[in-house]
């Protein structure tokens, strides 16, 4: 009997690795609060490693190293079954991704289950009721991160771009400030603050892979200025 659970595991996984990750294979660049994350999603594995902001490797940086053993389209999501052996052994964790835009963007979920699962059979009955609208982990296709790359200096920001800029950022400060409320509030809601402060520059028109230092003086701009520096106050100090 315990041979058979083994062969039904198995040949499911054979069944999913065809599902759904296609779409999802190449490189994608997350932002991080002071570094760029690189997600290199291939057949069977799923590379992670931190750069530095021109996207150049950061010194000392270990790759990380995830497994993928098959992949399912459910719910309007696409769950990518990983295993970690140096982590959790034999068990299986889920990555459950949105696509937002074919090729452009996807979101990994942050309102999720974090805890492993002992077989995919396991997994599969927490997929089917996994119905929730999902938020998360924005992360940009090789192509587009360097299109956004290629926009506007943040040092050329106008007064009125940053007033934009400023206003879209607390209105996402309110969201998370809401998200964070809840009973099941993530613990990645803090790294999705850091990235939404870089993001925000990509969707007014700007190159969002800036320096700590970089931001540091356009703040410190806006903040000298009699127009802005009571909205820089409510971006920081919350009054």
């Amino acid at each position: 009997m315990k041979r058979l659970r083994i062969l039904i595991i198995f040949f499911i996984f054979i069944s999913l690795s065809a599902i759904g990750q296609d779409s999802l294979n190449g490189k994608w660049y997350m932002f991080s609060r002071n570094r760029m994350i690189e997600l290199n999603i291939q057949h069977d594995v799923a590379i992670s490693k931190q750069l530095n902001w021109d996207l150049n490797e950061r010194n000392r940086s270990e790759p990380d190293t995830q497994f993928i053993k098959g992949s399912k389209s459910a719910n309007g999501n696409i769950y990518l079954y990983l295993t970690n052996p140096k982590r959790t052994a034999n068990k299986i964790l889920l990555n459950t991704i949105k696509i937002v835009r074919p090729g452009k963007e996807i979101f990994i979920a942050l309102n999720v289950t974090e805890e492993p699962f002992d077989d995919v059979i396991a997994a599969n009955q927490y997929i089917q009721k996994d119905t929730s609208e999902k938020y998360g982990m924005p992360l940009f296709s090789e192509s587009e991160i360097h299109r956004l790359k290629a926009q506007r200096k943040v040092e050329e920001m106008t007064e009125a771009d940053f007033k934009a800029y400023a206003n879209k950022l607390l209105h996402s400060k309110m969201q998370l400030d809401s998200l964070s409320k809840l009973t099941s509030s993530p613990s990645g809601l803090l790294y999705y603050g850091y990235a939404m402060i870089r993001i925000t520059f990509a969707q007014i028109g700007y190159n969002p892979l800036i320096t700590t230092d970089e931001f540091e003086k356009l703040i410190l701009r806006f903040k000298n200025n009699p127009e802005t520096k009571e909205l820089v106050s409510k971006m920081f100090d919350g009054n």
